[in-house]
């Protein structure tokens, strides 16, 4: 344990060569199968030391590797500690649905470490995991945002309204930080409609808009992998339905329409009418 340790300090450091070196001192005292949480935390490291390097194929098989004796020994800290790795991984190669699949993955995992047992570490994991997951999907956001000169801004905005709202409504503070993912991510299919129908000036043509109406079900494609807890997908899907079912995807009506979604709808039209738009 004391060289897994010292190699994980190293690995910090950024020192690979004798990160590695202890590494393979850990594992000669490893016992033939090969399978206990120290080998788990060897492979763990392996792969960020294969990150460090720029080899992010040898870092996977070293993480798959981790991730297989973590489940077998249903051992949850190491799982979530490889997820915040592969995090790490995707977030260097600009693989941003990865990187919040993987990020989503160690919060939940914490998140049932805590439900077990009382740990401030855990807690603080958890946190930090959050800071991350918001600062990846407001960057996302902002990433979208930069193909409509209209709507800068936008998804914050009505992020910060919704939450509001949200609290108003009754929605729980232990599930506030979801709902403000879902708020900041409500536009993520515009992705798919270009620039040109984002930025028309004129009343769009029937078949304009129908392109524009595909940007709910494209955004919860977009996310149906992350898999995120609670409503977020539903406020993607669902963020244009109308009380009287004339919205879209879905046409649902009334309480139909999922709550998270009837809140940030509400905000979205406000942010809209209180802004400057090509179209109004």
């Amino acid at each position: 344990m004391i060289e897994i340790n010292l190699a994980d300090m190293w690995v910090q450091r950024a020192d690979y060569d004798k990160a590695s070196a202890l590494c393979q001192q850990a594992l000669s005292r490893s016992v033939p199968n090969g399978d206990t949480h120290l080998d788990g935390e060897v492979q763990k490291i392996l792969g960020a030391i294969a990150l460090g390097t720029q080899d992010s194929e040898l870092a996977e098989k070293h993480f798959a590797r981790a991730e297989a004796i973590a489940e077998k020994r249903e051992d949850l800290l190491l799982r979530a500690q490889i997820a915040r790795a592969r995090a790490e991984m995707y977030r260097g190669q600009g693989r941003t649905r990865e990187l919040l699949q993987s990020l989503n993955g160690a919060h939940m995992l914490f998140t049932q470490m805590r439900a077990s047992q009382a740990m401030a570490a855990v807690t603080a994991n958890i946190r930090r995991l959050e800071r991350d997951v918001l600062e990846v999907v407001r960057q996302w956001g902002e990433s979208i945002e930069e193909k409509d000169a209209y709507t800068q801004g936008h998804c914050e905005r009505v992020a910060d309204l919704s939450c509001a709202l949200a609290r108003r409504a009754g929605v729980e503070e232990d599930v506030i930080f979801w709902f403000r993912v879902g708020a900041l991510l409500h536009d993520v299919g515009k992705i798919v409609i270009s620039s040109e129908i984002l930025n028309k000036a004129e009343k769009l043509t029937a078949d304009e808009w129908d392109v524009m109406k595909l940007h709910p079900g494209a955004g919860a494609d977009i996310l149906r992998e992350i898999n995120f807890p609670y409503d977020v997908n539903a406020i993607v899907r669902h963020h244009h339905e109308n009380w009287d079912g004339t919205g879209y995807p879905d046409a649902l009506i009334g309480e139909r329409i999922p709550l998270w979604a009837r809140i940030v709808c509400l905000a979205d039209v406000y942010d809209a009418l209180t802004s400057d738009r090509s179209y109004k």
